[in-house]
């Protein structure tokens, strides 16, 4: 008698999977937050090849699945609000999704500072996160992995922000999301999608990668399994721990971008940068390969892309120094001034010389969501950026500096402004003294009867540097020569 009912609910079991004919992505799901006042797209597979129905706010879209099985429809603009649910549905199968909110959603990626999460905080910010819950805050957290093909889904789910399941979102991501809501109580949506240590060249896009010869070749090269299998089997007899998967060229994008790609987004939040400091020449070329790919699989125009600028970290320099850090800080500066729709955060004073993982994550938030409403949301009355180098003007034995970006004026913060180094035509850096005047920065040394050239933060750590508008935002790092490194 046991043995016929198990078989009963076997046949039970098949046979109810059978008729489940429809699948959607993991993030079109319940508690979704849809991006407000565009058309967006809602996507998923019917294996039995036939016409799915789509009912919401009272209409109703019809979709064909293609020879992929893959069926899309536009759902109409709306305005921020809900909750709302919908309904799909197909020949002998209906899925309903429900709590759902039409809001900005932004993706927030890059590797363990975006990844470092509320939890770690538990103390720091003990008091935000007794006070977290907000049903309007929600975040996707996108499971790691990898992988050298196109993948077309994820593993993961919405969580609404809650003392329990902050622990788990993006620190960054959620002090920016509770900032934006705050300020324009719109529902937001964070994407979560970052991996700790992962260079650059793992988030772009095949296409991307093609004026990068040696991370195509490599790409292609491990796509085949043979290869693959080869390459670990070397690495393993050698034991060699610096292959690791999911650093290769394009791997992170297949697997934790692309599949992402047909959900409507307001812009992107992007907190990379420490695993490719050792290449910051390639790094500049890189990371607009990366944006340009993001967008062009996107197909959303020039969306907004905000990039967090490397914070201080290791022993501050007695000495001028040549650089360390600066040079990736500097790409991520030129980048920003270069790529259309970009807008950079500087956090030149938030981190900490022993410690890659700094924990004042909810300025980084913050300075994240400020660039968004100047730069995004277009509120002329914010000021989201610190002072930005823009020219300088030898007179005698001083140079003298002009900025953008100076708010309501240029500060020291704490007292004389350190940190700036000026150098002749033998390019040897030593400290100089410099004080503001107006829109200006007067630097001179009296060992240097002939100055030619100032830097001023440059260095991994430049603890002390203190250049600041008045609206509390840092300069960020910069040189003025264009000597190699």
């Amino acid at each position: 008698m046991m043995q016929k009912r198990i078989i009963f609910f076997v046949l039970l079991f098949t046979s109810s999977v059978s008729f489940a004919q429809l699948k959607l992505p993991a993030l079109v799901s319940d508690g979704m937050v849809l991006q407000r006042d565009q058309p967006v797209k809602i996507w998923g597979w019917n294996f039995s090849g036939k016409k799915v129905t789509v009912s919401f706010n009272d209409k109703t879209y019809i979709a064909y699945p293609g020879n992929d099985k893959k069926w899309f429809i536009m759902l109409d603009a709306m305005q921020d609000g809900g909750p709302y649910d919908i309904q799909i549905s197909t020949e002998g199968d209906t899925i309903n999704i429900k709590k759902i909110l039409f809001g900005d959603v932004w993706l927030c990626s890059g590797q363990s500072n975006m990844t470092f999460a509320m939890s770690k905080l538990s103390e720091k910010e003990s008091d935000d996160i007794a006070r977290s819950s907000n049903s309007n805050i929600r975040e996707f957290q996108v499971k790691q992995k990898y992988s050298f093909e196109p993948e077309d889904n994820v593993v993961g789910q919405w969580r609404e922000a809650s003392p329990d399941n902050v622990l788990k979102f993006s620190a960054v991501a959620y002090y920016m999301a509770k900032n934006l809501y705050e300020k324009y109580q719109v529902p937001i949506g964070i994407v979560h999608s970052s991996w700790g240590g992962t260079p650059a060249e793992a988030w772009t896009s095949p296409e991307g990668l093609k004026d990068f010869p040696h991370y195509a070749e490599q790409y292609n090269y491990l796509r085949d399994t043979v290869n693959l299998k080869t390459t670990l089997e070397k690495n393993d007899q050698v034991n060699d721990k610096s292959f690791r998967i999911h650093y290769q060229p394009a791997t992170l994008f297949n697997a934790m971008i692309h599949p992402l790609i047909p959900y409507t987004i307001k812009g992107i939040a992007w907190y990379q940068g420490e695993a490719n400091t050792r290449k910051a020449a390639e790094y500049e070329r890189l990371l607009p390969a990366l944006i340009r790919g993001w967008r062009d699989n996107w197909q959303q125009g020039d969306i907004p892309f905000l990039i967090v600028q490397l914070a201080n970290f290791m022993a501050p320099p007695k000495r001028p120094s040549e650089g360390g850090w600066a040079w990736i800080r500097e790409a991520q500066l030129k980048v920003s001034q270069t790529v259309p729709n970009m807008a950079l955060v500087v956090t030149i004073d938030l981190g900490e010389a022993d410690d890659i993982h700094p924990l004042n994550k909810k300025e980084v938030g913050r300075r994240l969501a400020l660039a968004a409403e100047g730069m995004v949301y277009n509120d002329k009355s914010v000021v989201y950026s610190g002072p930005v180098y823009q020219s300088m003007k030898k007179e005698s034995d001083k140079i003298i500096l002009r900025f953008t970006n100076t708010g309501s004026g240029l500060m020291a913060k704490g007292g004389n402004l350190n940190r700036f180094a000026i150098a002749g035509q033998d390019k040897k850096f030593v400290w100089a003294s410099a004080k503001i005047e107006g829109d200006r920065v007067i630097v001179r040394s009296d060992s240097v009867a002939d100055p030619v050239a100032v830097r001023y933060a440059w260095a991994s750590n430049p603890e002390g540097n203190n250049l600041y508008n008045k609206e509390g935002l840092p300069a960020s790092p910069f040189r003025t020569d264009d000597w190699e490194k």
